[in-house]
């Protein structure tokens, strides 16, 4: 009995100790900051934390859109959290008032005028992958700011 009781416990404890782990995933902080170019602030672009698989880290992108004052506060969608994942991490930026409506799109505007795209304000280095200049971005644990000035 006594062996059995012994028994039981180690089983319990050890599947709390267990589902403790549970659902925990990957680490993740949050970041903000401002996005600018030549030092004036950059609103309706999207800023994307992309993770850089080969330096180990491995998840979700993050991103989001600045506000009227070029401000930016990551989110990941697909994990349902603010911030982006602790790690290694290529940053690109994107020019979203700039980019036209599929051909077939007709989009009015808050004027009731057809839709026409901005001029394209962020150089392409930095809206592609693999030329962007933000390639190694460490994120650290904790709430930190990350600024991007584009020239």
């Amino acid at each position: 009995m006594r062996n059995t009781r012994r028994v039981f416990t180690a089983l319990v404890l050890g599947a709390l100790v267990g589902l403790g782990g549970c659902g925990t995933g990957p680490e993740f902080a949050e970041v903000e900051g401002v996005v600018s170019l030549k030092g004036k602030p950059l609103p309706e672009v999207e800023i994307v934390f992309a993770p850089v698989t080969e330096k180990g880290t491995k998840g979700p992108t993050a991103a989001c859109v600045t506000d009227a004052q070029g401000r930016y506060r990551l989110k990941c969608e697909r994990a349902g959290r603010i911030g982006t994942l602790v790690g290694t991490h290529r940053v690109v930026i994107r020019d979203i008032a700039a980019i036209p409506p599929p051909p077939e799109a007709v989009i009015l505007d808050e004027n009731g005028k057809q839709y026409r795209p901005k001029p394209l304000r962020v150089p392409d280095r930095y809206s592609d992958l693999l030329r962007t200049p933000f390639q190694n971005v460490e994120v650290h644990s904790g709430k930190q700011t990350l600024d991007y000035d584009l020239k």
